[in-house]
């Protein structure tokens, strides 16, 4: 939970209403995800490795279509912290949403 409030501190110095709307997805997330972790340990790790596993492939799908290497090669502070900001105004944008920059 330190690491998700930490997370959350650096996206509201960056952008406090993306930060906000990351707030509302990532609270959730976290609260589930630390109702699995309380689940029987085979269980628990078939869905955290499960959810792994999609969450890799649909990565690696998405460098192979945008033809660019994972920032994770280049910056690891940037592919932690920071990826997952840029997704959530990617999706937005792709929804329609004006992001200014």
């Amino acid at each position: 939970m330190a690491f998700v409030l930490l997370t959350l501190a650096y996206y509201f110095r960056l952008d406090p209403p993306l930060a906000s709307l990351m707030t509302a997805l990532m609270l959730p997330v976290t609260w589930a995800t630390d109702r699995l972790s309380r689940l029987p340990f085979p269980h628990s790790l078939g869905v955290f490795l499960g959810c792994l596993a999609a969450g890799v492939a649909f990565q690696a799908w998405g460098h192979v279509i945008e033809g660019k290497r994972p920032a994770l090669v280049d910056n690891f502070f940037q592919a932690v912290f920071t990826a997952p900001l840029f997704l959530l105004i990617e999706a937005l944008e792709g929804l329609g949403w004006k992001i200014r920059r």
